[in-house]
């Protein structure tokens, strides 16, 4: 009886740990992801998960508090997230898109990507000069499902005919102000 109590014992310490999926250390300083480059003053941890074939998530207190989402290399006719819901499909990057389309592309692709709940909210669209060319970078504002007040930035830019992507959020409370510098520095130092 004892070596079956072990065996089940064993068995499920396996299983529960190859459920177990960890997050990796992302250390401060230059970074590069999948195209994408940019400096941080603080470690982040990147997710082993993602909403997309071309996303990478990162965190540094937990996706519901803060995220950094970078989208890279995202062709024509794709969209940057998988669409969770087929009666709500994730618009497709397409050619020749002006700022104003560029920041509707992000949003509508977050709205879409969280069921079309989500009421978001952009301004500050400029321009943003890239060491590909110009890009755009706006501010967004949302709440999130849980009620949070969502505060943040994205870039979007275009290199050989693809779509890469940065989106810092952070709740605006606490979170938001406290990174607001790092949040600062790695928009300013975004390349592709």
């Amino acid at each position: 009886m004892k070596t079956l109590t072990r065996y089940c014992s064993l068995s499920l310490l396996i299983l529960l740990m190859s459920g177990c999926v960890s997050y990796k250390l992302i250390n401060a300083g230059e970074v590069n992801i999948q195209g994408i480059s940019f400096s941080t003053q603080e470690a982040w941890s990147q997710s082993p998960h993602n909403i997309g074939k071309y996303t990478t998530l990162m965190t540094r207190d937990g996706m519901g508090l803060n995220q950094l989402i970078l989208v890279h290399g995202v062709p024509y006719g794709q969209a940057m997230f998988d669409s969770p819901n087929k009666d709500i499909p994730v618009p497709p990057f397409s050619q020749g898109l002006m700022p104003h389309e560029l920041e509707n592309l992000v949003k509508s692709s977050l709205i879409n990507t969280n069921g079309g709940t989500l009421k978001i909210s952009t301004d500050n669209l400029r321009p943003m000069q890239l060491d590909s060319g110009t890009g755009v970078a706006f501010d967004l504002e949302y709440f999130n499902q849980s009620g949070l007040l969502i505060k943040g930035k994205s870039i979007a830019a275009i290199k050989n005919d693809q779509l890469y992507v940065m989106i810092l959020t952070a709740a605006k409370l606490e979170y938001y102000e406290s990174y607001k510098e790092d949040f600062s520095a790695m928009v300013n130092s975004f390349r592709i």
